[in-house]
């Protein structure tokens, strides 16, 4: 076989002799390699554990606080709020009154409750405990309650 004529060729550069950068170099952080220390436990004194106590028992006492005002609605308050109703047409389960409330991850007693637990852990009364004694107050006017979240709605409804 004979060699392909010259012009059947492609003719190719040389190969470079050092490599060409295509993008500036970036500095890699360099990372110790030997064993390190592990991190200190996290330490709890009795102080510690009396403040958080003092905290859950503060929370406590103003939920108590929120919860017996249900029952001791102001006058002028209440008749404010019924008006509003009235002037809507009376409209089912119309909110008059909101208690923000959440149960805390843990109460004061390291016990973790639901709402309705909670309610009865920090007021002793159970919340329909609670509406009883506005419902004692109005006549002829269905007190009730709903759960949304965080807020205990305290709502009204006409009497059939």
């Amino acid at each position: 076989m004979a060699d392909p004529a010259p012009e059947d060729t492609v003719p190719t550069e040389p190969a470079p002799t050092e490599p060409v950068p295509t993008e500036p170099e970036q500095a890699l952080p360099i990372l110790p390699t030997g064993p390190s220390e592990p991190a200190p436990l996290p330490t709890i004194s009795i102080q510690d554990i009396l403040g958080s106590v003092e905290v859950s028992q503060n929370r406590e006492a103003e939920d108590k606080a929120k919860l017996e005002a249900i029952g001791v609605i102001s006058f002028e308050t209440l008749r404010s709020s019924l008006l509003q109703w009235a002037t809507k047409g009376f409209p089912n389960a119309y909110t008059i009154y909101e208690v923000p409330m959440v149960a805390p991850a843990l109460c004061s007693d390291g016990v973790a409750r639901s709402l309705p637990d909670y309610i009865v852990f920090c007021s002793g009364k159970t919340i329909n405990e609670h509406v009883d004694v506005l419902q004692q107050r109005l006549i002829d006017i269905t007190v009730s309650y709903a759960y949304t979240g965080s807020t205990i709605l305290i709502v009204v409804s006409k009497q059939a």
